[in-house]
């Protein structure tokens, strides 16, 4: 994987992904520099996002910096379950498959072995049937590709319930 960072003048940042995996894949995101995690919305409505690569935990915090949802970050699937037993509640849950420490199948086990109710959305760049049918058989209650386009998320966060206008 090879990423470039380029900074123009007014502060935007544009990432540049190239992934060699049989064919070469390249996705451009262009932030603004936002200094930091979204922080909790008005509503009180908040979102887990468990997810191990920086630069994905960026893209969904840009993505929800204008709303009234807050973000919290676990960057593994046993940090999330932690957060869980020590009684942090959510509206949503998103969940990346491929982490260290613990996956995103094992997690969204081990949650709703814990009673978790909160609606569990896997996240994954494989979109294999196998793939999505494990995650649903873990107890996710629905599944999406990655990357999550601002259309894609808006659509997931009206489904469950959060509405997202601006804080």
């Amino acid at each position: 994987m090879h990423i470039l960072l380029h900074q123009p003048p007014v502060s935007f940042y544009i990432w540049s992904f190239f992934v060699l995996n049989s064919t070469i894949a390249r996705i451009c995101f262009s932030l603004h520099c936002d200094g930091g995690r979204a922080s909790m919305g008005s509503t009180g409505r908040r979102v887990l996002l468990v997810e191990d690569i920086e630069i994905n935990r960026m893209v969904m915090r840009r993505l929800l910096s204008d709303s009234n949802v807050g973000l919290e970050e676990a960057e593994n699937g046993k940090i999330a379950v932690d957060f869980i037993k020590q009684g942090r509640t959510y509206d949503l849950i998103f969940m990346d498959r491929d982490m260290p420490v613990m996956n995103g199948h094992e997690a969204t086990k081990q949650l709703r072995s814990l009673g978790v109710t909160t609606p569990i959305i896997a996240l994954s760049s494989d979109c294999l049937p196998s793939d999505r049918d494990r995650f649903i058989h873990a107890g996710a209650n629905a599944f999406q590709a990655k990357p999550l386009s601002k259309i894609e998320l808006v659509r997931i966060l009206t489904e469950y319930g959060l509405n997202i206008t601006r804080a």
